[in-house]
């Protein structure tokens, strides 16, 4: 299966919607990163498609990349080694920020048990991604939704930050 993804933005409300493409229409591969194909090889193919999605529409696919969550001015540094100095510094001035390619606040997490390594890290950032996807799919579930419609409920809580992981 080939899914197109489309994400926005309206009156301040973040969305994303995932759709199947017929195979006539399938347009010629991007070249992959190889960090995105690190990263989304580990997570499960059931997710992968989604995992890919939400990967894009929030970094391009870039791991060593930060987003001050108050000013939103976007950090991408050229290496791992460079985002995590940089970052430690920041955060060491209570700055807050999205990290990553999963985009995880700085500030959640002692919440997710996540980390400024595990933010960084492809592989690590992909399995996040798909257990809050799952998360909020049974969050979905658990609220009547099902199908098509509890997958957008899920996608659309993470990409607008809103993680229904209780």
């Amino acid at each position: 299966q080939f899914y197109h993804s489309w994400v926005g933005s309206v009156f301040g409300f973040s969305y994303a919607v995932f759709y199947k493409v017929p195979s006539f229409m399938h347009p010629a591969p991007k070249p992959t990163p190889r960090f995105v194909t690190e990263g989304l090889s580990c997570a499960s193919p059931k997710f992968r498609p989604l995992v890919a999605g939400i990967e894009q529409s929030e970094t391009g696919g870039y791991p060593y990349i930060a987003t001050n969550v108050y000013t939103l001015k976007v950090y991408k540094w050229p290496s791992y080694k460079a985002a995590y100095t940089a970052l430690q510094s920041m955060i060491a001035q209570h700055q807050v920020f999205a990290v990553g390619i999963a985009q995880v606040k700085t500030n959640l997490f002692p919440v997710f048990h996540m980390s400024l390594q595990k933010a960084l890290n492809p592989c690590d950032s992909a399995r996040f991604v798909e257990w809050a996807l799952q998360k909020n799919l049974e969050w979905a579930q658990g609220r009547g939704m099902e199908g098509t419609q509890a997958i957008q409920a899920a996608v659309s809580a993470y990409t607008s930050g809103h993680l229904n992981i209780h």
